[in-house]
């Protein structure tokens, strides 16, 4: 489990910055501060969240049979769905969200797994 807290804390330390950055293009275009910022903050959150379900369904599914595995790993998947599809809803329903930006983060985790894959240095 110290891995999963391990990358989870790094997968935190990458989406701090871009959160800023989404806050910042939001406050340019003149959305409202506190209502871009509470959606920013929110939809970070919940990213690092679904990131945080994720490491622990795998090593729970490591840990079993591959068939055991691979029915924890689809109810994982179904579970995070359904809680994203939730999310979503609930931003684009509730006032006082703004739904872009609380729906922006939810991509911050692919973004930065995708550009630490382009930058990793090979064979080490």
């Amino acid at each position: 489990m110290h891995i999963v807290y391990e990358e989870t804390k790094r997968m935190l330390h990458g989406m701090l910055p871009l959160a800023l950055v989404t806050f910042g293009v939001f406050a340019l275009c003149g959305q409202g501060i506190a209502r871009s910022g509470a959606s920013v903050l929110l939809g970070t959150a919940f990213a690092l969240l679904l990131f945080y379900m994720i490491c622990r369904s795998t090593v729970r599914a490591t840990a079993f049979p591959p068939a055991q595995g691979i029915r924890i790993t689809r109810r994982g998947y179904v579970v995070r769905y359904m809680l994203t599809a939730v999310f979503v809803i609930a931003a684009i329903k509730l006032p006082y969200l703004n739904a872009a930006a609380a729906v922006i983060p939810l991509f911050f985790t692919k973004a930065l797994l995708l550009w630490r894959h382009a930058v990793q240095r090979k064979g080490g």
